[in-house]
């Protein structure tokens, strides 16, 4: 089983995968994480990166997968998940024991081969814990309604305890694998 992280853009879902690894440590985590960083584009606030989990971003287009302007307005680049995204999945290597995916979001919805390549990851039997935008789409929809997947919706009344609960669901996982 996988399990996806699901709530508001306001709650920190990262910091939920961060303290349900500290709890777990599995011995070799793969995946990616989307990362912001202060922008140095003019008119720009944050540029938005993937990344390696675990790995500082790499400040190279390829890797550029949105821009948040001064303006609260998002530009999101799928050209970066077709080639920087796709290069990072199929860098996981075989003998990982747990994939991380922070965040399957939006920007990645015109990016058919990213998306397949996800939906192969979620296909496999290696354990996924990832975030996964709450809207729905095709995409997002195929995800939740995967027989393999388990969907943790977090509110702030049990933000708190969500640690816990992707835990117990990923020990559910592998004591049933």
């Amino acid at each position: 089983m996988h399990v996806f992280i699901s709530a508001r853009d306001d709650l920190d879902k990262s910091a939920i995968i961060r303290k349900a690894l500290e709890m777990i440590e599995p011995k070799k985590i793969a995946g990616f994480c989307t990362v912001g960083v202060e922008s140095t584009i003019e008119d720009a606030r944050t540029e938005v990166y993937i990344t390696p989990f675990g790995q500082a971003p790499d400040r190279d287009e390829i890797n550029l997968v949105g821009v948040l302007w001064d303006d609260d307005i998002y530009t999101g680049f799928p050209e970066a998940f077709e080639h920087g995204g796709r290069a990072v999945l199929n860098s996981i290597p075989e003998d990982a024991d747990l994939i991380i995916m922070d965040e399957l979001g939006l920007f990645e919805l015109a990016a058919p081969q990213y998306c397949a390549a996800v939906f192969k990851l979620v296909d496999g039997d290696k354990t996924i814990l990832g975030v996964l935008k709450r809207r729905d789409t095709p995409f997002h929809d195929a995800i939740r309604q995967h027989p393999n997947v388990k969907v943790i919706e977090v509110a702030e009344m049990n933000y708190e305890q969500a640690p816990e609960l992707v835990v117990k669901a990923l020990q559910e996982k592998m004591i049933t694998a």
